[in-house]
């Protein structure tokens, strides 16, 4: 599997029945305004391009109105962020983040099979989470043979602190992204999951 660009990535899990925030692509400013007002004005303008830690290299904006949102897309469109030039940008509706978790299946080469990653501390890097806080990272190899149903993930996901209705919604988009990453040959997908207020 290719490495992808953000809304290619957003489709293939809409697809596969994990809920996404409402983007639209944007090759010019004014497009990006459209695309703006269609959401609702306040929006996150964000670079198209294959590589992490767009936000610390400032292409990962929040617009206020669709007018900042063509502005930024301006600034944007045409420079070149980590050594790739932005040719379009994702404009997508603001989220107001109550609480955010990383879920993440990667292909594990110790136990040569996949595993599965979880963490309430959604707004850190893995690496980071690994080196300063190992016990909020809460992990579980996956037996191909067997798969991974939701209760499954139900469990990994009560491991690391959810409870109620949102364990069974973040149970269901854990075993959905398993499904994902086994029919895409993957070797890593991760996502940050916002629950909504």
């Amino acid at each position: 599997m290719p490495r992808l660009l953000e809304h290619d990535y957003l489709a293939l899990l809409s697809q596969h029945g994990i809920p996404v925030m409402p983007y639209r692509v944007a090759a010019t400013a004014a497009e990006a305004r459209q695309a703006a007002e269609a959401l609702g004005g306040r929006v996150v303008v964000k670079a198209l391009v294959p590589v992490g830690g767009r936000g610390k290299a400032g292409a990962v904006r929040r617009c206020a109105s669709a007018a900042e949102a063509e502005k930024v897309a301006r600034t944007l469109l045409g420079s070149v962020v980590r050594r790739f030039p932005v040719e379009r940008v994702l404009v997508c509706e603001a989220l107001e983040i109550a609480r955010e978790f990383l879920v993440s299946v990667t292909f594990d080469s110790m136990t040569r099979g996949p595993l599965l990653l979880v963490t309430a501390e959604g707004g850190v890097d893995v690496e980071t989470l690994l080196a300063e806080a190992p016990d909020k990272l809460h992990q579980r190899p996956v037996d191909i043979l067997e798969g991974f149903p939701p209760y499954a993930a139900r469990e990994v996901c009560r491991a690391a602190g959810v409870t109620g209705r949102l364990l069974l919604e973040m149970g269901d988009t854990l075993a959905a992204l398993y499904r994902l990453f086994r029919a895409t040959d993957a070797v890593a997908l991760s996502i940050r999951a916002y629950p909504p207020r």
